[in-house]
């Protein structure tokens, strides 16, 4: 798999595991399949990152908008000490751009000021499973659902302590208690060449920091490779907005909308019918492919920002 994937950033697939497909006689994606997704997804991923470098050429002089955006709330934060929505802001843009640690001083600051804030809770919690540490994001989705179990933040945390009961396969489960998230993902669920009605899932984990990248088959630990770092000169923050165990393999894009919290989607039919051709479905950050109208490829695209 490591060969039809490796020269992407990335991919994520979903897990089989939880979910039985309707038509199992029709959804039975092949390493074929796999290979003229990665081959359609990676002619416009480059398309893509050619308009992104002009765009970052074109916005060179304005500076880093994320990193412009920190420093504005920043300010928002120094004039107002004891907001608990000047920190939630700063805290939430520091976790999406993926400064972890200091999103989490936000959040447990907050906390500190509103006791009785959901939000500030659920946002504490979701830090803490980014680095790994579930009993904490659990502990504080849980307090988030008891403040507020019918309002928007309560309804958040449920879900992501729902998501967090998706990381069942050991070996992972002690990956992302040790390392963390990892960086970016790929994941593809495919039939067995010998038994087609038996659907494996493969994934690879990147960990640019450390330099190293885990393949797992259904959950097993298969092997662990080194990977260059971070590109020389990046960047204080990589934004990952995604999880591996937040996707399940055989959704449907419905599922899946709530599933990421995105809103913005680009299409592209690979043929003449999406149901049997299939089709790309691209958010921010990532890349979803279906077939037979279920997701079976995904990718996430690690955001390195530049240094402040």
């Amino acid at each position: 798999m490591r060969q039809l994937i490796s020269g992407l950033c990335a991919v994520a697939v979903m897990a089989m595991t939880a979910f039985q497909p309707l038509h199992a006689q029709e959804w039975r994606p092949t390493a074929q399949d796999v290979k003229i997704f990665v081959e359609a997804d990676r002619e416009e991923f480059l398309n893509m990152l050619k308009l992104i470098q002009e765009g970052s050429e074109a916005a060179g002089e304005a500076g880093n908008p994320a990193l412009d955006l920190i420093k504005d709330q920043s300010r928002e934060v120094d004039r107002a000490k004891h907001s608990v929505t000047a920190r939630l802001k700063r805290g939430k843009t520091l976790l999406a751009a993926g400064a972890i640690e200091k999103a989490l001083e936000d959040f447990a600051a907050a906390t500190d000021l509103d006791v009785d804030s959901a939000a500030a809770w659920h946002m504490r919690g979701l830090a803490h499973e980014r680095l790994g540490e579930l009993p904490k994001a659990l502990e504080f989705y849980r307090k988030a659902i008891k403040i507020d179990p019918d309002g928007a933040a309560g309804i958040a945390a449920k879900w992501d302590e729902q998501m967090l009961g998706f990381l069942t396969a050991p070996e992972q489960k002690i990956l992302v208690e040790k390392l963390g998230v990892p960086d970016s993902f790929s994941i593809v669920v495919v039939a067995d060449p010998n038994k087609p009605e038996v659907l494996h899932r493969q994934e690879i984990w990147d960990y640019y920091r450390l330099g190293k990248s885990f393949d797992f088959l259904d959950g097993v630990l298969a092997g662990e490779t080194d990977m260059p770092g971070e590109p020389e000169g990046i960047a204080d923050f990589l934004a990952r907005p995604y999880r591996p165990y937040q996707f399940i393999g055989g959704m449907e894009f419905p599922e899946l909308s709530d599933v990421i919290g995105q809103q913005n989607y680009a299409h592209i039919a690979l043929g003449g019918d999406p149901e049997a051709d299939g089709m790309l479905i691209y958010a921010p950050q990532l890349a979803m492919g279906f077939l037979h109208s279920r997701l079976f490829y995904v990718r996430t695209i690690p955001l390195f920002l530049a240094k402040n």
